[in-house]
């Protein structure tokens, strides 16, 4: 299946209980799968008339790495589930830090500014900080709070300055400037009705 607001690493098969469904405006067809880059909207209506959306997206690049940062990562991926998507040698381990250099469980939501380090017993092989886009609190979520400090920053009563910033730039615009496009590209997503590209 697809929840709201998640970009998957690969193809997804897609099951609803009831109803017709339309995948980007195309009749979709109960138990079919998904496999291309890109971002869907599922349309769900039921035998009442209810309509359920679902906005998804498929990354089947997985993670990308610059020489100091990690992107692509969906919102509300749990550490455990982030490690299982990387493919390191099997003697080296990993780990994530909060931004205070504090290990988190494997059940914590990974965020925005927190950093993945691959470790080779106890040397870091690499070090990389997690940017996701939209996740501007750090939390791992892109929820209300995130949408709240991106208006103070553009009220100029509390700036959002460092990585958060780069988080902050929801539209993916080529300039990175934050600004009014980018509140309402975060609102519109809070909406269900636009993705937020990771990738």
């Amino acid at each position: 299946g697809v929840l709201n607001g998640k970009t998957y690493p690969g193809t997804r098969t897609i099951v609803f209980n009831e109803g017709t469904a339309k995948l980007n405006g195309t009749s979709f067809t109960n138990g079919s799968s998904v496999s291309a880059d890109g971002n869907y909207s599922l349309v769900v209506t039921d035998e009442s008339g209810n309509i359920t959306i679902v906005n998804f997206g498929i990354a089947n690049s997985g993670y990308q790495y610059t020489t100091d940062r990690i992107t692509g990562i969906s919102t509300e991926t749990t550490i455990a589930a982030f490690k299982n998507g990387v493919n390191i040698p099997d003697y080296y381990t990993s780990i994530v830090l909060d931004k205070n250099s504090v290990e988190l469980f494997e059940t914590s939501y990974i965020g925005t500014g927190m950093t993945v380090q691959v470790l080779s017993g106890t040397t870091i092989s690499s070090s990389r900080v997690v940017i996701i886009y939209g996740d501007i609190n750090g939390d791992g979520r892109l929820n209300s709070l995130d949408l709240l400090a991106l208006k103070k920053h553009l009220l100029n009563t509390s700036p959002i300055t460092g990585i958060y910033i780069e988080a902050a730039n929801t539209d993916r615009d080529t300039n990175n400037l934050v600004n009014s496009l980018d509140l309402l590209k975060l609102k519109k997503y809070l909406l269900n009705t636009t993705m937020i590209s990771q990738n």
